[in-house]
């Protein structure tokens, strides 16, 4: 009874462990794994192990259907219909508490876009069905090398698509799984005169040949090249599609990080544009920033409009200027109060106004950039008239900005901001300790002398409030970094350029390459890493600034520097940027550069993926090596270690792990009595050991303890029997190296 349920036990673990060995499997395994790796890497692990769970399944279900011509494929059918069920209903949850439809979710770029559980799992599952399905028919059933090449590259045209590196380990595995299975399954046995003698030989030869070509393909130098996307860019028009589902995402995605900047690679132009100097142009705002995500949102004023008829939005900013400028002159105690002695109508500069044009080149673009300071934006074409939220992000409320559109715009020049009249005034404005008193003042100060349209100028000011500017968290980290950087200074300007002057004053790294750890933020950022891109400068200066009661706001949009041959900018993905925009009273909102400039790391202290190959193709190689001397050693140590084993043991032990290890070594079944095993051994070796079966029935059958004496016969038996098997191996390797055969 024991030794037949020690039989069986056997019979299902060896099924067992040819299932999950199957390199089919694995291979499938490993395709779903690099692909749900890309939708969310922390978990894959789990989808690792659900994956070889699935594909087993999967894989006994298809060998049932293999079997059954007729009721094989509605058996197929059928579980294709009730996974799509089930994935169809997964995504309908999911779609309840995200904003956007799961195939724009699965187009757009996943960095862009907000995690969606519902929606991975749904990928999971379909993925899984399509990798198990025809990584099984083009291998067991029909085996196309063509096929197998268009399924393994499909995770890394995934990759691709998104300008995303796949990791190396991922990389090395699929390349030496997929050499591994064409070679099992290539038909070697079409021909008849075609005879694989011993398979188990040949896979030794496939796997080394397989540990070389991986590990050679790893370590061995690579010629530096310069990937052109150009032409295959141009074919698919990758880039002007990904554009084309940024801008539509944008409708609904109310949250940014810095993710969204790692994918801006795209050299493909976006905006064509007129103007006289380099400008940062806002796209959108965002007031909240979340710490335990390091991400920014949205607030209703960032999306909401009023509904207005006007087709020209105007920003006049020179107007309290003026208006407080009128009251220096009418009351000297008011001047005198404020510091503004000298300050009058006679003195003032007043900003030049630029003209920039932009021509969308992406077929049609759904926000428009503007320049901070902007003076003006023109209706340009569209069906619909340029809408712009309360934060002030410029949208069409229906349609979009066409590329056959000339968008027109005004600006003030920022270089008004260091002229004399300005800076003396704006030295002297503190939102938090005096610009309302001073609105105040300056409001009664016109009414008395009769100037009613100025006193409406500073009365409209006075009633707008920005205090929700001014949430940091409350973390003390960032407020006494803040008090540390503005100590000493009174003005918001000044307490803004000396925040925008600390962290090129302090060694910050600009690094498109660096990737924070989980749980980074803001706070991290300015103490520890102090590495990261301008995601990371523009949140830092705004909760540095909100700390030191500056209002401040999260602005995303494109730098405008670059020009073409006939002095034109061009603005490409590439050109994606981040940047604070705080509110100066007297002004409004001004934009500000924290980023600092882009410093080339040496090669030798970046992480490039020719190091992670080669470090790659290292463990390769250590594991090969690793693999072999296993191998090679293993039966040389377990051998002297068993018959250290028997000679410790008491006779009838040493007898019964004699007869066991024997069997396991001849392939014979518990079932099976020691007689058999004899004349097995007898056939093979061509050697007796029935002494060895006599001890074995005594003890075990005839409940006889066994002497010193028999246990030391069983002992020599055995390792005379091994020195014959050994002579006998031997002798066989030459015989089949003396005869001509095909495998």
């Amino acid at each position: 009874m024991n030794m037949n349920t020690t039989t069986q036990n056997k019979s299902l673990l060896s099924r067992f462990s040819s299932l999950f060995c199957d390199n089919v499997l694995i291979y499938t395994v490993l395709l779903v794994s690099s692909v749900m790796y890309h939708y969310r890497s922390s978990l894959t692990i789990v989808y690792c192990a659900a994956s070889i769970i699935i594909t087993a399944i999967l894989f006994k279900i298809f060998d049932f259907i293999a079997r059954h011509k007729f009721i094989g494929p509605l058996t197929y059918i059928g579980i294709f219909c009730v996974g799509l069920f089930i994935a169809k209903k997964i995504i309908a949850i999911g779609k309840e508490s995200y904003p956007i439809p799961f195939w724009l979710w699965f187009l757009t770029p996943q960095d862009a876009l907000d995690y969606s559980s519902h929606y991975t799992l749904a990928m999971f599952l379909l993925m899984e069905g399509f990798f198990a399905s025809v990584v099984y028919y083009f291998t067991k059933i029909r085996y196309r090398i063509f096929m197998g090449f268009l399924i393994f590259i499909i995770p890394f045209s995934l990759y691709g698509k998104e300008y995303v590196k796949m990791p190396v380990y991922f990389i090395i595995a699929l390349a030496m799984m997929y050499f591994i299975t064409m070679i099992n399954y290539r038909q070697i046995t079409v021909k008849s005169d075609v005879t694989v003698v011993n398979k188990k030989e040949m896979w030794k030869s496939v796997l080394i040949f397989a540990l070389i070509f991986g590990s050679g393909a790893a370590i061995l130098p690579k010629p530096k090249i310069e990937a052109n996307r150009e032409y295959l860019d141009r074919l698919l028009e990758a880039d002007e599609f990904t554009d084309r589902l940024m801008n539509t995402i944008s409708i609904f995605v109310n949250s940014t990080s810095n993710n969204f900047f790692f994918r801006q690679n795209s050299t493909s132009p976006i905006y064509i544009a007129d103007a006289d100097e380099d400008l940062r142009l806002r796209s959108r705002t965002f007031t909240t920033y979340n710490y335990d995500n390091d991400s920014w949102n949205t607030i209703k004023a960032d999306t909401y409009y009023n509904t207005s008829p006007t087709i020209t939005y105007e920003n006049d900013i020179i107007s309290v200027y003026k208006a407080i400028a009128a009251a220096c002159d009418e009351s000297d105690e008011f001047a005198e109060k404020y510091g503004l002695i000298g300050f009058s109508e006679n003195s003032l500069d007043f900003p030049e106004i630029n003209d920039l044009t932009l021509y969308p080149r992406t077929g049609s673009s759904y926000l428009l950039p503007v320049p901070t300071l902007y003076y003006s934006v023109e209706n340009s074409g569209g069906k619909e008239d340029i809408k712009m939220s309360i934060n002030g992000a410029f949208f069409k409320e229906k349609g979009n900005f066409e590329s056959n559109s000339d968008l027109k715009l005004s600006y003030y020049s920022d270089k008004f901001l260091l002229k004399d009249s300005m800076k003396l005034l704006l030295s002297r404005i503190s939102y938090k300790d005096n610009y309302y008193q001073l609105l105040d003042d300056a409001e009664e100060v016109l009414e008395n002398a009769g100037l009613e349209s100025q006193a409406d100028i500073i009365a409209s000011a006075a009633n707008d409030d920005y205090d929700e500017f001014l949430d940091y968290g409350d973390s003390e980290i960032i407020k006494e970094l803040a008090d540390e950087i503005t100590s000493g200074l009174y003005s918001d300007y000044e307490k803004a350029k000396a925040i925008e002057a600390y962290f090129t004053l302090n060694d910050f790294v600009y690094d498109l390459e660096y990737r924070k750890s989980k749980g980074d933020n803001a706070e991290t950022f300015l103490t520890q890493s102090q590495t990261g891109v301008c995601y990371e400068f523009a949140t830092a200066m705004i909760l540095l600034s909100r700390a030191s009661g500056i209002p401040a706001r999260y602005a995303e949009g494109y730098n405008m520097s670059t020009r073409d041959e006939n002095g034109k900018y061009v603005i490409t993905a590439n050109d994606a940027h981040a940047f604070p925009e705080l509110f100066i009273g007297s002004i409004g909102w001004v934009s500000f550069e924290p980023t600092v400039p882009y410093d080339e790391i040496p090669a030798a202290e970046k992480e490039t993926a020719t190091t992670g190959l080669f470090k790659t193709g290292i463990a390769l190689i250590v594991f090969g090596l690793g693999l072999f001397a296993v191998i090679l050693l293993y039966p040389k140590a377990y051998q002297r270690y068993f018959i250290f084993k028997i000679k410790r043991s008491t006779p009838d032990k040493s007898i019964k792990l004699i007869v066991k290890r024997l069997k396991n070594v001849y392939s014979v079944s518990n079932a099976e009595t020691a007689s058999e095993l004899t004349e097995k051994i007898e056939r093979t070796e061509n050697f007796d050991i029935s002494p060895i079966a006599e001890y074995f029935n005594k003890s075990v059958y005839g409940d006889v303890s066994l002497g010193i004496k028999e246990k030391d016969s069983a002992v020599a038996l055995y390792i005379e029997l091994w020195q014959i098997k050994k002579q006998n191996k031997k002798s066989h390797k030459k015989q089949k190296k003396g005869k001509a055969r095909v495998v």
